[in-house]
C-alpha cells in the first residue's frame, strides 16, 4: 500500500483522508444514538405509591385531570350552587328597593305599601299606586298574601277605568272621593274638577260618590259661568236659561254651597 499516494490523493478536490474521517465520525454518532438507553418518565411518589405524571416538573399551575376534556382543553366545572328559594321576604326587599331607586318613592311609603298589601290592608292612593307599580314589575308575591287580603291589587288601588267620557265603578275607600277621581282622570283635584264631576252626577249629591256606585266621568272642559240678573236669579230660572236641570245646577255649585236666589251680578257655574 502506498501511504504517501493515499495521503496526497483527493476526491472532488477534497483530501481523501478528510473524507474518511468525516465518514467514521458519522458512523460513530449513529451508533451512540441508537444504542443509548430510553429515558424513564418522571415519577412522583405520594405515600410510598409511585404515580406517573404526564406534567412537567415545577408547573406553576397544574391542571386537574378531571377538567381535561377529550380534546385536551380545559373546561371549568359548572357550579352546582342552588338559587335562593323565592319568598315573600325576598320579594318585598326587591320591590321596596326598586320603588325607591326607580320611582322616587320614599322608603317609608314603599315599605308601607308592600306590608299593607301582604297583610290585606286597604290603602290610600299614594301607597296604592306604589304597590301597583311594584306588582307590575315583579308580579304577585311568590308565597301569596295573608288570608283576608285582597289578592288583586286593582281592588285596592285607585286606577283609571277608561278614556273619558266613561263610567267609573268605585272599588273602595281608595277611590271613594271626588277629588281622587279628578286627579285620576283630569290630572288635578281642584274645585273645578270636582264641580265638573258632581254636575255630571246630579243624583249623587253626597260628599263622596259611594263605594260600588257608578260615577260618570265626562270629558274635561273649562267651566262656563252665567251672571245672574234681576229677572234670572233663581235656581230654576238660571237652569232653564242654560238648558240644564236644577239638580245639575246645585251639584256644580255645591263647593261651597251656593244659596238661591242669588244677588244680581253673581257668577253661577252652569257647565
Amino acid at each position: 500500500m502506498d501511504v504517501a499516494a493515499i495521503m496526497s490523493s483527493k476526491i472532488y478536490g477534497v483530501p481523501t483522508v478528510l473524507v474518511g474521517l468525516v465518514g467514521i465520525g458519522g458512523v460513530y454518532y449513529l451508533y451512540r444514538q441508537y444504542s443509548a438507553p430510553a429515558v424513564a418518565p418522571v415519577t412522583d411518589t405520594v405515600g410510598g405509591n409511585p404515580t406517573t405524571s404526564t406534567q412537567p416538573l415545577f408547573q406553576a399551575n397544574p391542571v386537574d385531570s378531571a377538567m381535561l376534556n377529550s380534546a385536551g382543553s380545559t373546561t371549568p366545572t359548572p357550579s352546582t350552587t342552588a338559587a335562593p328559594e323565592a319568598s315573600n321576604s325576598t320579594w318585598t326587599q326587591q320591590a321596596v328597593t326598586w320603588l325607591v331607586q326607580n320611582k322616587g318613592v320614599s322608603v317609608t311609603t314603599a315599605q308601607t305599601a308592600i306590608d299593607d298589601y301582604l297583610n290585606g290592608v286597604a290603602m290610600p292612593y299614594e301607597t296604592g299606586k306604589a304597590l301597583q307599580d311594584a306588582v307590575t314589575q315583579y308580579g304577585a308575591p311568590p308565597q301569596g298574601v295573608t288570608p283576608g287580603a285582597t289578592v288583586n291589587p286593582a281592588n285596592v288601588v285607585a286606577s283609571v277605568q277608561g278614556a273619558t267620557p266613561c263610567n267609573h265603578v268605585v272599588k273602595g275607600p281608595q277611590d271613594n272621593s271626588w277629588s281622587v277621581l279628578g286627579g285620576l282622570y283630569y290630572g288635578n283635584s281642584t274645585v273645578d274638577a270636582v264641580s265638573l264631576l258632581k254636575g255630571a252626577n246630579p243624583t249623587n249629591a253626597a260628599p263622596t260618590p259611594g263605594i260600588s256606585s257608578t260615577v260618570h266621568i265626562p270629558k274635561w272642559h273649562n267651566k262656563r259661568l252665567y251672571k245672574a240678573t234681576s229677572a234670572t236669579n233663581t235656581a230654576a230660572k238660571i237652569a232653564a236659561k242654560n238648558g240644564i236641570s236644577t239638580a245639575q245646577l246645585y251639584a256644580m255649585n255645591s263647593d261651597p254651597v251656593m244659596q238661591f236666589p242669588v244677588k244680581v251680578g253673581t257668577s253661577v257655574r252652569v257647565s
